[in-house]
C-alpha cells in the first residue's frame, strides 16, 4: 500500500493538485517538509535556472518560523503567512487596487454609513493602498485591515487573469499548511481562478485536517472541491502521538479517516479518556462578554484547581519532570494562570495572532527589562534586563 507521501509525489509528477487530509498526530507537517525537500532535490536546479520558487503558506507567524527553521532557510522556498503572501502578490498593482478599494469602501458605507463614506477616490485621487501587521483599517489613508487583504486578494485574482498567469510562472508549487483555517475567499481565489486558469503550469497542495478548524473564518473542509474533481484527496491515517484510548475516541468522533497506531511505534500506551464537564457557571443573560468573563474567572480558577486535585488523588503527577502534563488551549488563559494576563493582553492588542511569538522573542525594550533576553551572538540567556531600560531612556 502506497504511503501518503508516495501518493503526493505521484500527483505532483502528473501536475495534479491535491489535499492531504491528515488526522491529529499523523505527522502532517513532517509530510509537508518531506514534500518540499523532494521538490528541491528533483526540481531545484531547474527552478533556480528559471528564477522560480516554491511557496509554503502558513496561517500564523509561529508556524511560518517553525517551517523556515526545518527547511534551514532554503532560498528556493518562500515561507509566508497567508496575509503576507497575498499582499506581496497584489501590492504592486496600485491602479487596480485603488479601484477595488473604492468599491469595497462603497459596500462598507452601505452597511455602516456611520463609519464609512462613499466616494473615496473622489476625496483622495492620489490614494496609495498599504498594509502592515498593525491590523488597523483606515480606508481614507489607504490602510488595510487583515480581512481587507483577504477580500481584495480574491477580487484581484477574479478580475485580473494576468495576475494568475504571472504568479503561476513565478511559483509552480504552492503548498498551504492548515488549509482548514484558510479563508474561503482565499481558497476560491486559488482553486477557481489561479489553478483553473493555469492547469498544467501550477500545482496546489493543501495540508490539514477538516476536524481541527480553530478559526470561524476558516473554510473547514475542501470536500466540495474534491467532489468537483478540482483536487485529488490523499489521506494519512497514522497517529504517532496519541495513546490507544485517544485514537479509539477519535475514530468514534470522525468518519472520514480511521486512524491507526503504526506497528513500529515504540512505547505504545493504552491510556484512558475521561470527560469532566464543569457546568456550575451562572447564566450569562444579557451581560456583556467581557464583563461575564471577568465575573466567572474566579469560578474557572476554582474548577481548574478542583480538577487538578482530583487527578492528583488518583495518582497523576504534575510535578516538574513528570510525564503527566496539563494542556491549556488558549494562550490568554495560560497568561492569566501565570500571572501575566495584562501583559499578554497588551501584546495581543499590538501584535494580534503574533502575540505569543512576539512575547517569546522578548524584543520589546520593556519586555527585555522584566524578562531579560537571549544574546543572539552567544546564545546565552541574559537574566538582567536593566541595561535595556537604561538604553531606552538614553535614547529619548
Amino acid at each position: 500500500m502506497k504511503s501518503a507521501f508516495d501518493n503526493i509525489q505521484s500527483l505532483i509528477e502528473s501536475k495534479e493538485s491535491f489535499v492531504l487530509e491528515a488526522g491529529a498526530g499523523s505527522g502532517k507537517t513532517f509530510t509537508l517538509i518531506q514534500t518540499i525537500n523532494e521538490l528541491l532535490e528533483k526540481q531545484g536546479s531547474l527552478m533556480r535556472y528559471k528564477n522560480q520558487k516554491i511557496v509554503c503558506i502558513t496561517y500564523t507567524n509561529v508556524a511560518k518560523n517553525n517551517i523556515i527553521d526545518r527547511l534551514e532557510n532554503n532560498e528556493l522556498v518562500l515561507v509566508l503567512t497567508i496575509h503576507e503572501f497575498l499582499w506581496d502578490v497584489i501590492k504592486n498593482y496600485q491602479k487596480q487596487l485603488v479601484i477595488e478599494l473604492d468599491v469595497m469602501n462603497d459596500l462598507m458605507a452601505e452597511k455602516k454609513p456611520e463609519k464609512f463614506e462613499t466616494g473615496l477616490l473622489g476625496r483622495n485621487p492620489r490614494l496609495i493602498v498599504s498594509y502592515d501587521d498593525s491590523s488597523f483599517r483606515d480606508f481614507e489613508n489607504g490602510q488595510l485591515h487583515h480581512d481587507d487583504v483577504i477580500a481584495l486578494g480574491r477580487q484581484m485574482f477574479e478580475k485580473h487573469p494576468m495576475l494568475s498567469r504571472i504568479l503561476a510562472e513565478k511559483y509552480p508549487f504552492i503548498l498551504v499548511d492548515e488549509y482548514q483555517d484558510t479563508a474561503e475567499d482565499t481558497i476560491i481565489a486559488f482553486i477557481n481562478f489561479l489553478l483553473a486558469q493555469n492547469k498544467g503550469s501550477i500545482v496546489l497542495g493543501f495540508y490539514g485536517d477538516s476536524h481541527q478548524k480553530i478559526y470561524d473564518t476558516g473554510i473547514g473542509s475542501l470536500d466540495t472541491f474534491v467532489a468537483a474533481d478540482k483536487l485529488k484527496l490523499v489521506t494519512k491515517s497514522e497517529n504517532y502521538r496519541s495513546s490507544v484510548a485517544v485514537v479509539d475516541l477519535l475514530n468514534e468522533i470522525r468518519s472520514n479517516i480511521t486512524q491507526i497506531i503504526p506497528e513500529n511505534k515504540k512505547g505504545i500506551v493504552r491510556g484512558s479518556v475521561v470527560f469532566i464537564n464543569c457546568n456550575n457557571y451562572p447564566d450569562k443573560g444579557k451581560t456583556k462578554v467581557t464583563e461575564y468573563e471577568a465575573q466567572i474567572t474566579p469560578q474557572k480558577n476554582s474548577n481548574y484547581d478542583r480538577v487538578v486535585e482530583n487527578l492528583v488523588s488518583q495518582g497523576w503527577n504534575f510535578s516538574e519532570g513528570s510525564l503527566d502534563k496539563i494542556l491549556i488551549i488558549a494562550n490568554s488563559r495560560v497568561a492569566q494562570r501565570g500571572g501575566f494576563g495584562n501583559l499578554y493582553k497588551i501584546y495581543s492588542t499590538r501584535y494580534g495572532d503574533g502575540a505569543t511569538e512576539a512575547l517569546m522573542k522578548r524584543e520589546n525594550i520593556f519586555t527585555k527589562f522584566f524578562l531579560g533576553s537571549m544574546d543572539k551572538k552567544s546564545s546565552k540567556e541574559r537574566k538582567s534586563g536593566i541595561e535595556h531600560l537604561l538604553m531606552y531612556w538614553k535614547s529619548k
